[in-house]
């Protein structure tokens, strides 16, 4: 539904659009819908390579398309650099701690503990630096657990 919803919306506030399906894609994955990542990628990038000025979207865009290489399609290596782009683009520090717990998933998966481990840390702590514990805090931590044990 939400796949259709963002291929057949008619927006008019481009900013709400973009965020409506940034929230989609982060649904999708906490949902483990992964299949719909792949569609929901193409219509975010689209978007964001037909506006004039783009630049204040494509942190977001390489972040997106991180998960779907990276979750859809497996490719762990390729989505570390994506994921590195959206780390150099990143304007806020909520931003950065999200793109450095991915990245150090992407590690993780490559098994490269200790570069995810490095990541994790600086992840968590940006968190701390914000004040910050949910959802995101707690999956880092465990990921942070559990790669710690390996090493």
């Amino acid at each position: 539904m939400l796949t259709e919803i963002c291929r057949h919306i008619r927006y008019d506030d481009i900013e709400y659009y973009l965020l409506f399906i940034e929230e989609a894609v982060g649904y999708l994955e906490s949902s483990k819908m992964i299949g719909h990542i792949e569609a929901l990628c193409n219509i975010y990038t689209d978007t964001v390579n037909s506006l004039s000025d783009n630049s204040k979207y494509l942190a977001k865009m390489y972040y997106i398309q991180c998960l779907n290489t990276g979750i859809v399609h497996g490719d762990h290596s390729k989505a570390i650099l994506i994921a590195k782009k959206a780390l150099e683009l990143a304007d806020s520090l909520e931003f950065k701690a999200n793109m450095h717990h991915n990245l150090g998933f992407m590690y993780y998966n490559c098994k490269r503990y200790k570069e995810c481990r490095a990541e994790l840390e600086k992840a968590i702590g940006i968190y701390q630096e914000l004040g910050i514990s949910n959802n995101d805090t707690l999956q880092t931590l465990a990921l942070l657990h559990d790669v710690s044990s390996r090493i």
